[in-house]
């Protein structure tokens, strides 16, 4: 009986107390909206999801991603891929075109809002759907000061999609390699390391019997 008499009167000093706080309120401002929080705030099409493949419709971390890397200090790029709209049948339909300059600029200005520096294209060669698509990048960015764009030869390329040995492949990548250089090296936008423009590949060694002479 003396302990529950002590738990009452604890919770009767604590009642007691209550109106004290209530001559301090706590002025609440809200700066956001549970909607603002959960709408669909990428580049994406508001109209494509499959989440059988893990693509929903939804909201994303506006936090720049040099927050994930503790004193680091470089640059961050986004990979991109520029096959969706293609008509190719080979890919899904996502809901938009990758050659469609309104929505590389929804691109740019997502991958900006990131925290990110610039973008790299994942490019299949001359005369191809990811060559369009890689001219209206290098035409929107001159809207966006700072922002950078770099190439990746993709192993995919028509130019090497046809070599069965290396020194087809060496042959093919030189003639790609040239063609970047001559359309793209040239902006002031394209990503430089001391003054050298990057030029990155994706399986491209992996194909041919000698990598090394690829």
């Amino acid at each position: 009986m003396q302990r529950l008499c002590r738990i009452v009167v604890i919770l009767g000093s604590a009642v007691s107390f209550s109106p004290l706080f209530a001559q301090f309120p706590v002025n609440l401002t809200p700066t956001t909206t549970v909607v603002k929080e959960t709408v669909n705030n990428t580049s994406a099409s508001g109209t494509y999801s499959n989440p059988s493949v893990g693509t929903t419709i939804g909201n994303v971390s506006k936090l720049p991603l040099s927050q994930l890397l503790p004193g680091f200090h470089g640059k961050i790029y986004a990979s991109v891929v520029l096959f969706w709209g293609s008509g190719s049948g080979k890919h899904i339909n996502v809901g938009y075109s990758a050659a469609d300059p309104a929505q590389v600029d929804r691109q740019i200005k997502d991958i900006i809002s990131r925290g990110m520096n610039g973008a790299i294209l994942d490019w299949y060669g001359p005369n191809t759907w990811q060559e369009k698509a890689a001219e209206v990048w290098l035409q929107e960015v001159a809207k966006f000061p700072g922002f950078e764009l770099a190439i990746q030869e993709d192993h995919n390329s028509l130019t090497l999609n046809g070599c069965k040995t290396s020194a087809c492949a060496q042959k093919a990548l030189i003639s790609d390699l040239n063609y970047v250089a001559a359309h793209y090296f040239g902006s002031s936008h394209y990503v430089r390391i001391n003054g050298r423009p990057l030029l990155t590949t994706f399986d491209v060694n992996w194909n041919y019997p000698d990598p090394s002479a690829v």
